[in-house]
């Protein structure tokens, strides 16, 4: 279970998905894209989920979970802050398909607003796994 914070737990802390066999899973509606991350989970673990519901959005899945209705699986910026003083049990998945790169993306040579600079240097202040390309990467 998580306790000092998202990207702290030790890959021996870490737990399979297969814990979680017999367990109901609040799984995103087909074609979000976290729903096709969890569906390539389930898959290379071969298992089969029992789907309690398919929401539209995670924090509605976060909500339902909270309720008992049965377990999601969130991205980690869903729940970095909200953790410690949740209800929920948080546990970090130990697979190489539950990790996943972000990139702030935006076009070379123009304008970016003192919004968008700051938007990045949020991301890169907190320490999270994005990876900022070199803007001449971009169009």
């Amino acid at each position: 279970m998580l306790k000092t914070g998202i990207f702290d737990v030790p890959v021996d802390m870490c737990v399979s998905l297969n814990d979680f066999a017999g367990v109901p899973f609040l799984m995103l509606r087909n074609g979000n894209y976290l729903r096709q991350c969890v569906d390539s989970l389930f898959q290379e673990c071969h298992m089969v989920s029992e789907i309690a519901m398919e929401p539209e959005q995670s924090a509605v899945s976060y909500n339902f979970a909270s309720m008992g209705i049965g377990a999601a699986i969130l991205s980690n910026m869903l729940v970095e802050d909200s953790f410690k003083n949740s209800r929920l049990c948080f546990y970090k998945i130990n697979n190489r398909l539950a990790l996943r790169d972000t990139w702030p993306a935006y076009r070379n040579h123009c304008y970016i607003s003192y919004a968008m600079k700051t938007f990045i240097e949020m991301l890169t202040e907190k320490g999270l796994p994005f990876r900022l390309a070199a803007p001449s990467s971009f169009l």
